[in-house]
């Protein structure tokens, strides 16, 4: 079956270069249906021989992409996000939600808060992962001593949770907090906080080796593969999305030091270990074998 994948180029793009690669099955298809005229072209030409159409977004505008997939009667699949879901609350809100393609699509999302509010949205769907542990080997690290890693937007550093950051280390002076993604220009810095701006991944790598301690602090999020890797290499973790067998889970509005003082007394208590036990059940549960072969037989249930 030929499967055309559109949708938020760089999940899209993974997900067909990976399933091409893992299954012969299946012939995934990119096409840039937001960004590219090109592939706009691409879409409508392929769409009469596809079997299926991925959208990597729950749409609940109009696209002229899915109103052809409709008439053409093709098998739709939306994989919802964090901002999808986002704008499909608002619009539930304003009343402008177009439900033409939800009705229509298996919907689907990878995350457990997003689930639930696509129930509270009366969106029906299936639980499937995509996303896999991009890490070749599980080894417990060793720490000089407890550092705190985070990823905050630059220009939304607000939004992922900079205050409460900026707080923690004020309230944990002994640590030193490091943030990826912001360079910091526009933030009252404490002395122990250090923003790096965007770094490459062999230098995230080091940095997820080296600190016990990961914050993923959005106000919104879906699953987000950085706290996939940072449990990988072993950290403890505080998010505000619930993944309850695996990290601690901080709630806008609650007290967040408790965390941190569990976070530390839980690697104080390996002697500046990592959580190997934890890193062993990450890896098997999110190996690229398993996470895949878990998406092709969804896929294969829709189409």
């Amino acid at each position: 079956m030929l499967v055309l994948v559109n949708g938020l180029p760089l999940f899209a793009k993974q997900i067909v270069n990976d399933m091409n690669s893992f299954q012969s099955e299946h012939k995934f298809v990119f096409c840039n249906t937001y960004y590219s005229r090109f592939d706009k072209l691409k879409f409508f030409l392929l769409l009469p021989f596809a079997g299926m159409c991925i959208s990597v977004n729950g749409v609940t505008d109009n696209s002229s992409a899915l109103n052809w997939v409709i008439r053409l009667r093709k098998k739709l699949m939306l994989l919802w996000s964090g901002t999808d879901v986002l704008l499909a609350i608002e619009r539930q809100q304003k009343q402008t939600i177009s439900r033409k393609y939800i009705d229509y699509a298996c919907n689907a999302t990878d995350s457990n808060l997003l689930s639930e509010e696509l129930l509270q949205l009366n969106i029906q769907h299936v639980h499937t992962y995509f996303k896999w542990l991009p890490v070749e080997s599980l080894k417990q690290q060793s720490y000089a001593s407890i550092q705190v890693l985070s990823y905050v937007a630059k220009g939304k550093e607000d939004f992922y949770g900079w205050q409460t950051i900026r707080q923690a280390a004020i309230d944990f002076p002994s640590l030193k907090f490091i943030l990826v993604g912001t360079d910091g220009a526009s933030l009252q810095l404490p002395e122990n906080v250090t923003c790096l701006g965007w770094i490459d991944k062999d230098r995230l790598t080091t940095l997820y080796q080296q600190c016990a301690i990961f914050l993923r602090l959005p106000q919104h999020d879906g699953f987000s593969l950085s706290v996939l890797e940072a449990l990988a290499y072993g950290a403890e973790v505080i998010w505000t999305t619930p993944m309850p067998e695996y990290v601690m889970h901080w709630k806008e509005g609650k007290s967040f030091n408790p965390l941190m003082e569990k976070a530390i007394e839980n690697i104080k208590s390996r002697q500046l270990h990592s959580d190997l036990e934890r890193q062993l059940a990450i890896g098997k549960q999110f190996n690229k074998q398993t996470v895949l072969n878990g998406f092709l037989q969804t896929i294969n249930t829709v189409g």
